[in-house]
């Protein structure tokens, strides 16, 4: 007597890039029950890597994405992709371009950016905080 089988019909798209040692996995799977899940792993081998993701997610954390950064610091977009994905790291300069978009100091961005090691992967996290941000 067999079994019957639940079959569930699934799709995953998976986008590999290596950058120097950096490894970004992002996957989509959807699943025939009308549930679907986003994936995104960042591994880093690399201390520019590490203050790429960072920058990243506090981009992210106030609520703007990499191309209105770009666009309001000044910064080229290809050349600001190419600092969050951790391929090369940030210049000094180019920090306090991205401070001004997210209104923070200057100086306080490039400390908390400094902050990230490979001791301490998440880094200072103040700027995370709304009551931290600079007000209009």
């Amino acid at each position: 007597m067999s079994t019957p089988t639940r079959h569930v019909s699934h799709t995953a798209n998976v986008n590999l890039r290596v950058t120097n040692v950096a490894l970004r996995i992002s996957c989509r799977i959807l699943y025939g029950l009308g549930m679907s899940a986003n994936v995104t792993a960042l591994q880093s081998d690399t201390l520019a890597g590490l203050r790429g993701a960072y920058i990243r997610d506090l981009i992210k954390n106030y609520g703007l994405t990499g191309n209105t950064v770009a666009d309001r610091s000044g910064i080229s977009r290809s050349t600001l992709a190419s600092r969050l994905r951790g391929a090369t790291a940030f210049l000094a300069d180019e920090i306090e371009a991205i401070a001004t978009p997210l209104r923070v100091s200057a100086l306080d961005l490039y400390a908390a950016y400094l902050s990230v090691t490979f001791d301490n992967p998440d880094g200072d996290r103040s700027l995370f905080i709304p009551e931290q941000r600079n007000k209009d």
